[in-house]
């Protein structure tokens, strides 16, 4: 937050820094789906692991996966 000159934010996930100051408001629930003929074709993933070798939209900060 003080590199980027913001006295409030919002984020996802744990702080990523002793010196911030967070309150939780909300949870950020998420929902993995699929389709039953992509399901016929790649299989259903078992694990959070196996969605590696599946093809997936995924939400990103930057570079970096996010959470």
């Amino acid at each position: 937050l003080n590199e980027d000159l913001f006295d409030v934010c919002v984020r996802f996930g744990e702080p990523p820094d002793a010196r911030i100051v967070a309150r939780k408001v909300a949870s950020n629930r998420r929902l993995l789906c699929a389709s039953p003929a992509y399901l016929r074709e790649r299989g259903t993933p078992a694990t959070p692991a196996e969605l590696a070798r599946h093809n997936c939209i995924g939400i990103r900060q930057g570079s970096d996966a996010y959470g």
